[in-house]
């Protein structure tokens, strides 16, 4: 997890150095499986950690926002 934050940091650099005001929106990953599989905990740990990373860099560099795509598929 720390080598993908350190990465996603990178390019949040590069990003900023190119163009000071753009606005930056990184997508949450979403694990379709989980809905019809919950039984394979494996990829949405996974995904659970990935998306942790991003917002951790996000929240730290605040040069980005972090959309959490997840949310549009939970059901009520």
């Amino acid at each position: 997890t720390e080598n993908y934050q350190e990465n996603v940091t990178e390019l949040l650099e590069e990003f900023r150095s190119l163009n000071k005001t753009a606005p930056i929106y990184i997508l949450g990953i979403y694990n379709p499986f989980y809905l019809n599989f919950p039984e394979i905990t494996d990829m949405q740990t996974i995904v659970n950690n990935w998306n942790k990373g991003t917002e951790t860099v996000t929240k730290k560099c605040r040069t980005a926002t972090l959309s959490q795509s997840m949310i549009c598929f939970i059901k009520d």
